[in-house]
């Protein structure tokens, strides 16, 4: 009898344990959603592939891919003719999106695990090279981008979407310059043009960043 008792115990134990992991995935799962659709709105993915003429048959290096919010938006748009390079210097990213592409199937996502100073994409192959939320976390941004110039193809671009200070204080108007002062504009164009590049346009449609889209600076 109390055997029984005790086997009935456990499995009610179980079950409740069971219970409580798929109410912490669903909520976990919720959260996800909700951070998405936040993204979704101050980040505009779709409208900034837009304005980069992301299309069909592209090779695009998403640099700093992270779990790859934009990866496998661009592996969509460029469909099969295309190609993403996703680059990463976290190894838990990179293992992240190789799952993902073998879960659903996608076909035209390449994973390159990178060093810090030096994505490591093949050379001359990449159309538009992307590095979005991503240069205030380089430690030697300067030689990060000259690194990423060997791989662009003759008519490639660097795109960079950046954090803007004065966008950012507008949305918080508690905060002050000294908060953000890794995202100064005019710190982030020095960068540019000290590792050899000059900006063909900027985009300024989202709310809290800008888009900067470069080209090499020829040398004659």
């Amino acid at each position: 009898m109390k055997r029984i008792l005790f086997k009935m115990l456990l499995i009610f134990v179980v079950m409740v344990g069971m219970c409580g992991l798929v109410i912490s995935q669903e909520h976990s799962h919720e959260q996800n959603q909700e951070k998405d659709r936040d993204r979704w709105m101050w980040q505009q993915p779709e409208m900034a592939m837009d304005v980069l003429g992301v299309q069909e048959g592209m090779v695009i290096a998403d640099i700093g891919a992270g779990e790859g919010y934009f990866t496998f938006r661009l592996a969509s748009r460029i469909g099969q003719k295309g190609l993403v390079y996703a680059n990463e210097i976290n190894r838990e990213f990179i293992k992240t999106i190789d799952e993902r592409c073998r879960q659903e199937g996608v076909e035209n996502i390449t994973t390159i695990l990178g060093e810090p100073d030096d994505p490591l994409l093949p050379e001359k192959k990449i159309g538009i090279a992307l590095l979005v939320n991503l240069i205030h976390l380089v430690d030697k941004p300067v030689i990060f981008l000259k690194n990423i110039k060997p791989c662009l193809k003759p008519e490639g671009t660097l795109v960079l979407v950046q954090w803007d200070a004065k966008k950012l204080l507008t949305e918080s108007p508690g905060g002050s310059l000294e908060d953000v002062k890794e995202f100064l504009k005019e710190d982030l164009l020095k960068q540019i043009q000290t590792a050899g590049y000059e900006v063909i346009r900027t985009e300024t449609f989202l709310s809290m960043q800008n888009i900067y889209i470069c080209r090499p600076v020829k040398v004659n």
